[in-house]
């Protein structure tokens, strides 16, 4: 292996965390989507996240998903959405299943 080899970069990404994070919701790291392994307050700390993957997500509630659909983090709401707000809203994800119009999360295929 090389030498210059740290970690795998998909599940299990230790980073240190900005805010206080809660394990299983998302969080965002400049363009990309989070979901930490492990709560913690402790902003010395590093937290393993996931960066890959399918994860059950919340969502705006508002919204149906459809496969495929492209799926953007609402820094606000701190919810996914399929709303791009003209460029407000990042693109994380991609709806990985039919989701609802009233359910509060969905499965959203992490873009890596």
């Amino acid at each position: 292996m090389a030498q210059n080899f740290i970690q795998r970069g998909d599940i299990g990404l230790e980073i240190t965390i900005t805010s206080a994070v809660v394990t299983g919701v998302a969080v965002l790291y400049g363009t990309k989507l989070g979901v930490p392994l492990r709560s913690e307050t402790d902003l010395t700390q590093k937290v393993a996240h996931g960066f890959s993957g399918v994860w059950s997500c919340d969502k705006t509630t508002a919204e149906a998903w459809t496969v495929g659909a492209p799926l953007y983090w609402n820094n606000t709401t701190k919810k996914l959405t399929t709303n791009a707000a003209a460029g407000a809203n990042v693109l994380v994800a991609w709806a990985a299943d039919i989701v609802a119009a009233g359910d509060a999360t969905g499965p959203a295929k992490l873009i890596e």
